[in-house]
């Protein structure tokens, strides 16, 4: 083999060494580049009622965190810029910590929903009943009463 021959065959393997990171990088347009850009995009989810499903923390030599709302929407922070954050599944938050050491609370969904439910409220109809629940962040749910026969079930949103 020619000096040219082993020249290229050289490069090419470098090429292929530096480039042997597996690991996957998701494209998201949205990525959120400053703590006021961030703040300002979980303000207004907020205000559209679009609450945070899930956060993705960066893994291995994964560069962002990604953030998934219920409107279907991802948005992306280096994590040069988040540090961490904290979520409260009760109280329906996520406590953001950015590395500037400022922080953000923002909405997520939660896991537990207080609902009280008073059957025959009025005491002159035994078949009502009246359910009640304190949300801690406006929005909408769906209640579901199962009832009897193919038609038999309720759905209120």
């Amino acid at each position: 083999m020619g000096k040219i021959q082993w020249g290229i065959l050289v490069l090419i393997a470098s090429i292929l060494c530096a480039c042997s990171d597996n690991t996957v990088q998701p494209i998201v347009d949205n990525e959120l580049k400053t703590v006021e850009q961030a703040e300002q995009y979980f303000a207004e989810a907020r205000a559209a009622n679009n609450l945070i499903t899930r956060i993705e923390r960066p893994a291995g030599k994964q560069r962002y965190f990604y953030i998934y709302f219920e409107n279907g929407s991802t948005v992306s922070i280096s994590r040069f810029l988040l540090n961490s954050f904290e979520i409260n599944h009760e109280q329906w938050t996520v406590e953001f910590r950015f590395n500037d050491s400022s922080t953000y609370s923002a909405a997520i969904v939660g896991t537990s929903l207080p609902v009280s439910i008073a059957l025959n409220p009025h005491d002159y109809a035994p078949l009502t009943a009246l359910a009640t629940a304190k949300m801690p962040v406006l929005g909408k749910f769906s209640l579901k009463v199962l009832g009897q026969g193919e038609r038999g079930d309720i759905d209120c949103t």
